[in-house]
């Protein structure tokens, strides 16, 4: 009997952290990532940032980078389905701030694209891998920071991996978001109240970079640094470049948290509990759910 292969990806681990948080459904997780049989359409969001990477790529190295489906990104439309003439000059003006940045810092493209992955354990009727996709795996030759005295401090040559995000939340205003990149230049990490919203204190986003440098360890045997390239979508020129390093600690929670998910899993048979509420099952795109309701259920207390 062929094994079923379940992906621990990043996407599932976050997915499945806010189900045993009671955040999310384990049926809509389940239908998503372990049966396959849904497969939620990206947001018109998502579908920029595709845009953007597909054109970045192209620009740094000739190639057509094809969506998850083996599609090429098309550019942002309107509701009406027109090009939407002003994303599209946003779009293609942050292009070509990328190129320049990457030109400044020297950055040679090693690979694109490139699927990591390794068989993590299994048992008689499943195999759990952990994959990631880097987007760019590159040589920065040029890197270098300007100390408070104005003067230039570089670094010797070094491979990376780098990220690319197309994101609308770069700015002071979205920093409360779960997935804003807004570093603020008063962060002090030994004052509690900074840690709220700061992008140190956003796992959502982290955990890429933790579980992206782990597979580089894994499968190339090389401790990469992670980099996200995050490009502003608002109508700004703002582009960070952002290193994300990891503590001991934060690899150690990340590999436990990997190991137990993958022990409830081979303790259920990969069979997630529905967790269903009104507001999930109206956003849900798992139509024919057995779980899904319309009212709520009844409660009781006692006093």
């Amino acid at each position: 009997m062929e094994k079923k292969r379940i992906n621990l990806s990043q996407s599932f681990i976050k997915s499945y952290t806010k189900v045993y948080n009671k955040e999310e459904c384990g049926a809509k997780l389940q239908a998503i990532y372990l049966d396959k049989i849904i497969e939620p359409a990206p947001s018109q969001a998502a579908l920029n940032g595709q845009y953007f990477e597909y054109l970045v790529v192209k620009e740094l190295t000739g190639e057509h980078l094809r969506n998850r489906k083996g599609e090429i990104p098309e550019p942002p439309k309107t509701a009406t389905g027109n090009i939407s003439k002003a994303d599209n000059e946003k779009i293609e003006t942050q292009v070509k701030n990328i190129i320049n940045l990457f030109t400044e810092y020297d950055i040679e493209v090693l690979s694109f694209n490139e699927t990591l992955e390794y068989n993590f354990s299994e048992n008689e009727s499943f195999e759990f891998w952990r994959k990631g996709i880097l987007d760019l795996r590159v040589m920065i030759n040029n890197y270098y920071t300007i100390d408070i005295f104005g003067e230039k401090q570089k670094r010797k040559p070094f491979e990376a991996i780098i990220d690319i995000k197309y994101s609308a939340n770069l700015d002071e205003k979205s920093k409360r978001n779960e997935y804003s990149f807004y570093l603020d230049p008063k962060f002090n990490q030994y004052e509690e109240k900074n840690w709220i919203n700061s992008l140190e204190n956003k796992p959502d986003l982290t955990i890429q970079a933790v579980e992206y440098k782990h597979l580089a360890k894994k499968v190339l045997k090389k401790d990469l640094p992670f980099f996200f390239c995050v490009a502003s979508s608002t109508g700004s020129e703002q582009i960070e470049l952002i290193e994300v390093n990891i503590s001991q600690s934060t690899k150690d929670r990340h590999e436990n948290n990997i190991y137990e998910i993958s022990k409830m899993l081979n303790i259920y048979d990969c069979k997630l509990a529905a967790n269903p509420k009104v507001d999930f099952c109206k956003k849900c795109v798992h139509f024919k759910c057995e779980e899904r309701i319309k009212f709520s259920q009844f409660k009781s207390i006692e006093i």
